[in-house]
């Protein structure tokens, strides 16, 4: 017992003396924290008339009391927190049950608390993001700009007709050469344009973004934009588009003036779509300056063009990419190729005219004046070539006419048209033109700035050597009769 007590029996051992020699009903119901004082001469009356009580006697006395404790609070033992235990494994029990307690309960405390913070951090957050939703929806942000940063000069080696063009300029030349996607009602088709400005102008040519629903540009760095069409020019071929951008690199602007036949030239576009964007191909100078004339599908004269012609490959997807000689400089906008039969034989808008055009479309929106393009001249009749000797009758409905034998003329006679000359026979003229007031209905024209015309497109070939505004000299006859007029020639719309 000695060995497995923590209670100290010098300290103690009075109190539990003097309860011990006290009856049972007669105890204090709290015997350790105030003990019953007795008078000293009683004590030591006791003392001496009875022996002391064994360890066994008070520990069971003790225990006694202990019971009666319990019994009177309603409370199991393990449960009171008593000053003082008996054994050490009976203490080492209390503690371990309060530490398991304390440790519960501290589980509970800390999932608690991180339960409240997670909550609260969690509303914090969804709070945030409802602001930024409705934020979104009522102000939209401002779309980003392209950002630019490509920088350095180029240098061409070598000179005359072995020039070639250098990496670095090549390079150059891909900065400020972009691919345009331009989504319509009939599908994708792809492009090329060139930056013309810092802040986003774009040059490229009508075709490649007419009846565009969204342009999309795509730059070398890999960087993306929507753009939109800022103006056009049908007739040459051009139009401005832009993206909202910053520090853009920008194209190097040459002379058309100064192409000479045969110099080297390079082409930089997106042949066959983006896979091959940024392609590079390579040839000469074939006509500095070719008057190239653009027909409709009805072989008719649309429009004339001054362009570069060249021998460098190109295809499409290369439409409103540059044109460029060794140093990496803009001579041309490539805008078309003559295809079928015909290999390198593409061309490109001279670029001192196309500028012109590219900063009024800029500056105000329209294209101005073109000083590439001449629409075709209109001499204003509607004719068809005739046979002397021949009869004819008219078919409106077919906007034709057929010939007939005299057997039939004779059945029919204010039908048919009796052609007593080999000519062109003016069947209607178009107000407003100068030919209405020269020529009239059923006159037969058969020279054309003196050449003999048998069909009308005899006469369109004259006409078309012309531009709008000139003149051209007609020999016709009315009523068998010869007369020379000059005509002014209008332009086709």
């Amino acid at each position: 017992m000695e060995e497995n007590r923590e209670l100290n029996p010098e300290q103690n051992g009075e109190e539990l003396n003097q309860s011990a020699t006290e009856p049972a009903q007669e105890s204090v119901q709290e015997p350790v924290q105030e003990p019953v004082q007795e008078p000293a001469d009683e004590i030591a009356e006791q003392q001496s008339a009875q022996e002391l009580p064994t360890e066994a006697q008070i520990a069971e006395q003790a225990e006694q009391i202990f019971a009666e404790e319990r019994a009177q609070k309603q409370q199991p033992a393990d449960e009171q927190d008593y000053r003082y235990r008996w054994s050490y494994e009976e203490q080492r029990a209390h503690d371990q049950k309060n530490k398991k307690r304390g440790r519960s309960r501290g589980v509970w405390v800390y999932a608690i608390v991180v339960t409240v913070v997670f909550a609260l951090c969690f509303g914090v957050l969804a709070g945030v993001l409802v602001f930024d939703v409705i934020d979104a929806i009522v102000n939209p942000p401002a779309e980003q700009p392209v950002q630019g940063g490509f920088t350095g000069d180029v240098t061409v080696i070598g000179g005359g007709d072995e020039q070639t063009i250098e990496v670095s300029a090549l390079e150059s030349v891909r900065n400020y050469t972009v691919v345009i996607t331009a989504k319509t009602a009939e599908g994708v088709g792809t492009g090329t344009g060139i930056v013309l400005t810092p802040d986003g102008y774009i040059a490229t040519n009508y075709h490649v973004v007419e009846d565009a629903q969204t342009v999309t540009v795509k730059f070398y760095n890999g960087q993306a934009a929507v753009a939109e069409v800022i103006g056009y020019s049908e007739i040459d071929d051009l139009a401005v588009i832009k993206v909202n951008a910053q520090g853009l690199y920008c194209a190097r602007i040459g002379k058309s003036a100064d192409v000479v036949d045969s110099q080297n030239v390079y082409a930089v576009g997106t042949p066959a779509g983006e896979e091959y964007a940024w392609s590079v191909t390579k040839g000469v100078v074939s006509f500095a300056q070719r008057e190239v004339k653009i027909y409709d599908n009805e072989g008719i004269l649309q429009k004339k063009m001054k362009l570069i012609q060249t021998d460098t490959p190109v295809n499409p997807g290369n439409s409103g990419g540059p044109l460029v000689n060794s140093n990496g400089e803009v001579l041309g906008i490539i805008t078309m190729k003559l295809s079928g039969q015909y290999e390198n034989m593409g061309f490109a808008i001279p670029i001192d005219g196309a500028m012109v055009l590219l900063n009024n479309i800029i500056e105000t929106g329209e294209p101005g004046e073109s000083p590439i393009t001449t629409k075709r001249p209109l001499i204003g009749i509607v004719g068809v070539g005739v046979e002397a000797g021949k009869y004819y009758i008219n078919i409106p409905e077919e906007n034709r006419i057929q010939e007939v034998s005299p057997e039939d003329a004779e059945l029919n006679p204010e039908e048919v048209f009796y052609a007593p000359y080999t000519g062109v026979w003016v069947q209607s003229t178009t107000p407003g033109l100068d030919a209405a007031n020269k020529l009239q209905k059923d006159d037969i024209i058969v020279l054309a700035d003196g050449q003999e015309l048998a069909t009308i497109y005899d006469l369109m070939d004259v006409i078309n050597q012309h531009n709008g505004g000139e003149t051209v000299e007609l020999t016709y006859y009315r009523d068998g009769v010869a007369n020379i007029v000059s005509v002014t020639l209008g332009y086709a719309e």
